[in-house]
């Protein structure tokens, strides 16, 4: 019963580290963007690399909603065009709170969907889906506030957080090594680990065909 307890707890602590070890990555990946200026920029690369076409930030007086436009293929590969509604902050607040940030994504998600932009030749062009994108996890609830009040099944997307944060991960992963402090606070995170690891330390160690020992393992292990 002891050894259980022993285990669960080991557990229990494991899983807490691993918690605060995301959370303080996706603190860092959020503090690598300045401004909303720079958030559009980097996502407007974002999806260039991701193969899209025509991306364009279309934020200003005109943007009727919409922050960044790019073009994708559809379901059966039919050419569309997509719209970002792009937010620098933790979505939070009600739909019937006019100052809060749900309230203020919802207006522009209605907004984009619902009014036409104007092509190179004056053509109305109608987007076919948005995706919202924050790189803060929103509040609890606020997405399913944001759906319900639009009640259009498949035309809005999320990506915020941890989600964003991995779409960087697997088109842009440079970006986090270089361009935001996550590398800074994982290098951080594995000096602390190899130092107070003995065990690690003693099996390297013993294992290690160097002609000498450091007496700061850390030097040695980098």
């Amino acid at each position: 019963v002891q050894m259980q307890m022993q285990t669960k707890n080991f557990t229990e602590g494991a899983d807490h580290e691993r918690s605060s070890k995301r959370s303080s990555d996706l603190d860092q990946f959020a503090r690598a963007f300045a401004s909303e200026k720079t958030l559009r920029e980097a996502l407007a690369t974002l999806l260039t690399k991701m193969g899209r076409d025509d991306v364009h930030i279309v934020h200003g007086s005109r943007e009727k909603g919409k922050d960044i436009l790019f073009w994708g293929p559809g379901g059966l590969g039919e050419r569309r065009l997509y719209a970002c509604v792009v937010k620098n902050d933790r979505l939070t607040g009600n739909s019937s709170d006019h100052n809060s940030g749900v309230k203020t994504v919802l207006n522009q998600v209605q907004e984009a969907l619902e009014e036409p932009h104007a092509g190179d030749k004056g053509e109305e062009l109608w987007v076919d889906a948005v995706y919202v994108m924050s790189p803060y996890e929103p509040a609890s609830g606020a997405i399913e506030t944001i759906q319900k009040s639009l009640r259009r099944v498949g035309q809005v997307e999320f990506w915020c957080g941890r989600k964003l944060m991995e779409l960087f991960a697997k088109h842009w992963p440079y970006f986090l090594w270089f361009e935001s402090d996550v590398l800074q606070a994982y290098l951080s995170a594995l000096k602390t680990s190899v130092q107070e690891d003995s065990a690690l330390i003693t099996l390297i160690i013993r294992k290690s065909v160097l002609a000498g020992v450091p007496k700061s393992f850390y030097e040695m292990y980098i």
